[in-house]
C-alpha cells in the first residue's frame, strides 16, 4: 500500500471511531502520524459490546454491529482475517413477541411459526403468511419500476397489504434491523428498503447467506484494530470546528484546544460532519432518537423459547398505530447462546483489502 509518495510522514486527524474512522486510522497509522477524535467516552461508534450477567455466567452481547456475511461484507471479512479476529457462525433470523406475549412466532421453521399451537387457528397468522409470500415475490420487481420518492407506506397501502403483515411482521422486522421507531419505517424509501432486504437474502426462503459474529463480541475487533494507535485516541473530545488554513486544517475541540493538521478524515454521519464544517445551527436535522433496552436472554423470552431467534421485536401494546413511543428490543442474547459456539477456522489473511482500501483513502485525500 502506498498512501503517500513523499518520505515525510504527514500529520493527519481522524474524526470519529466507528468502523470508517478506525479503518482509516489503522491504514494511515502505518505510514503517518494520526490523531483520532472521539466525542464519547468509548470507541467503536455503532460497534458496542456489553457484558450481561446470566445464570450461566457472563455473556458478551453486541448492541449495534452484530452479524456479517462474506457475500455482503468482503472487505470486512478480509480485515478480520488480516487482524486475526476470531469469528463464529450465527444467523439473521427474526422473531416477534406481540401483545404482551399473547402472539409470538419465529421465522426459522414451521416449529417456530407455530411455537404457539393457537397460531394454527389464528386468521392473523395466515393473513400474515400470505402477504409475506406475496411481498417476497412482487416487491423486488415493483421497487425497481417505482419512482424513487415512493415510500414503503405508500407501496403497502396501494398494494392493499393486510394489517397483520404490516404490523406483525414487516414493520417490526424493519424496526429491529434499523433500530428505528416502528411507524417511522413507513416513511422509508421503498427502493432502498427492498434493495437492502434483497441484497441480504431476506426476501428468499432458501439459500440465504451464512451469517457470522465476532467471538467474544465486536469489542474484540475494536481492540485489535486500535492496538497500533490506542495512545493517540482522544476520548471525550468533541470537535466543534474544522477550518481550512492555506495548506493545512485547524481543528478546535469542545475544550477550546486548537490543533493544526496536514489533512483530516471526517468519519462521522453526514449531519454531524456538516455541523462542524459549516457551523450550521443546532436546529439542523438529526437522526430520530430511540430507546433501546438490553436484557438477558432469559427475561426476553415470554412463553415459548422456540419462538426466540436472533433479531427480535417485542410489543406490549394491543393497537400499535396508537402507540407514540415504541420500544425496539433486539433478542441480542441469542447470538451469544447460539447452538454452535465453536471457534471458526482461520482463513488466509488478505493484503488485497489493505491495498485497495488504502488506495481509496489516499485518493480521497488527493494524494
Amino acid at each position: 500500500m502506498d498512501t503517500h509518495s513523499g518520505a515525510t510522514p504527514l500529520n493527519i486527524a481522524v474524526i470519529g471511531t466507528g468502523i470508517s474512522g478506525l479503518a482509516a486510522s489503522w491504514l494511515l497509522a502505518r505510514r503517518h502520524q494520526v490523531t483520532i477524535y472521539e466525542k464519547d467516552d468509548r470507541i467503536g461508534g455503532h460497534t458496542n459490546t456489553v457484558t450481561v450477567d446470566t445464570p450461566d455466567g457472563d455473556i458478551a452481547v453486541d448492541t449495534g454491529f452484530i452479524v456479517f456475511n462474506g457475500a455482503n461484507y468482503p472487505n470486512l471479512v478480509a480485515l478480520f482475517d488480516h487482524l486475526g479476529v476470531a469469528t463464529q457462525p450465527s444467523n439473521m433470523s427474526f422473531s416477534a413477541s406481540l401483545d404482551g406475549g399473547r402472539f409470538e412466532y419465529a421465522g426459522t421453521s414451521l416449529g417456530g411459526l407455530f411455537a404457539q399451537p393457537a397460531n394454527l387457528l389464528r386468521p392473523r397468522m395466515w393473513s400474515m403468511l400470505r402477504d409475506v409470500m406475496r411481498f417476497y415475490r412482487e416487491a423486488p420487481a415493483d421497487a425497481g419500476q417505482s419512482a424513487r420518492e415512493i415510500t414503503l407506506g405508500d407501496y403497502l397501502e396501494t398494494g392493499g397489504y393486510g394489517r397483520a403483515f404490516i404490523n406483525d411482521h414487516l414493520l417490526p422486522m424493519g424496526a429491529a434491523i434499523w433500530s428505528t421507531p416502528v411507524q417511522d419505517m413507513l416513511d422509508y424509501p421503498l427502493e432502498a428498503f427492498v434493495r437492502f432486504c434483497n441484497n441480504h437474502g431476506l426476501l428468499q426462503l432458501k439459500d440465504r447467506p451464512a451469517w457470522r459474529t465476532v467471538t467474544g463480541g465486536s469489542r474484540e475487533y475494536v481492540k485489535a484494530i486500535t492496538a497500533p494507535f490506542a495512545d493517540r485516541i482522544l476520548l471525550n473530545t468533541a470537535v466543534v470546528s474544522v477550518r481550512r488554513d492555506n495548506d493545512s486544517v485547524i481543528i478546535e475541540d469542545r475544550q477550546g484546544e486548537r490543533r493544526r493538521f496536514d489533512h483530516v478524515v471526517i468519519a462521522s454521519h453526514a449531519d454531524q460532519a456538516r455541523l462542524v464544517v459549516t457551523a450550521v445551527s443546532e436546529s439542523g436535522e438529526r437522526s430520530a432518537p430511540i430507546r433501546a433496552a438490553v436484557r438477558s436472554f432469559i427475561t426476553q423470552v415470554h412463553q415459548e423459547i422456540s419462538a426466540a431467534q436472533g433479531t427480535g421485536y417485542l410489543r406490549d401494546d394491543v393497537d400499535p398505530e396508537q402507540a407514540a413511543d415504541q420500544i425496539v428490543t433486539l433478542l441480542l442474547g441469542y447470538f451469544s447462546l447460539a447452538p454452535v459456539l465453536g471457534r471458526a477456522g482461520r482463513r488466509p489473511s488478505s493484503d488485497a483489502w489493505i491495498r485497495s482500501t488504502g488506495d481509496l483513502v489516499a485518493r480521497s485525500l488527493g494524494w
